[in-house]
């Protein structure tokens, strides 16, 4: 299994954790500010439309709120609705957790959760941040014939 896989995994067994902690949790997303998605839980009674919104909303959204969670400017955002709840939260410098909970849950317990498992979050980000930096840098350029163009293998 390769290191991306791992770290992803990781990240599964941190995003089970906290909803095991708070059953009120429905859902969570784990997203590095591209976009990519490093982990994502979903229980079985859990709205498909919903959790589609809320992953599509943390793609969308996890690169502009990372640029602004690191200047300081944001440090979460709470999108309060008719059936529950969705808190965007930075990790780390390039990291965006998105939780879905219901509306019954108390906000404040839903925060102190993510407050507990935040460095361990942030571990997994600086690691997928290192791990990437590492796989572009290992990519080898190329030169191709006697032009001085050159391409990345």
């Amino acid at each position: 299994m390769n290191q991306f896989r791992t770290l992803c995994n990781v990240a599964l067994d941190v995003l089970k954790e906290m909803e095991k902690e708070n059953p009120e949790i429905d859902f969570s997303t784990f997203t590095y500010a591209d976009g990519r998605l490093l982990a994502s839980t979903l229980k079985e009674d859990v709205d498909r439309d919903l959790m589609a919104c809320a992953k599509t909303a943390a793609f969308y959204i996890s690169a502009t709120l990372a640029n602004h969670l690191r200047r300081g400017e944001i440090k979460k955002v709470l999108i309060s609705g008719k059936d529950g709840n969705i808190l965007i939260q930075g990790i780390g410098n390039l990291g965006v957790l998105t939780t879905v909970f219901n509306k019954y849950s108390s906000i404040k317990k839903i925060m102190s959760i993510v407050k507990k498992y935040q460095g361990n979050l942030e571990n997994i980000e600086r690691s997928y941040k290192e791990l990437l930096n590492r796989y572009y840098q290992e990519r080898e350029v190329v030169p191709i014939a006697t032009d001085e163009t050159s391409i990345t293998v």
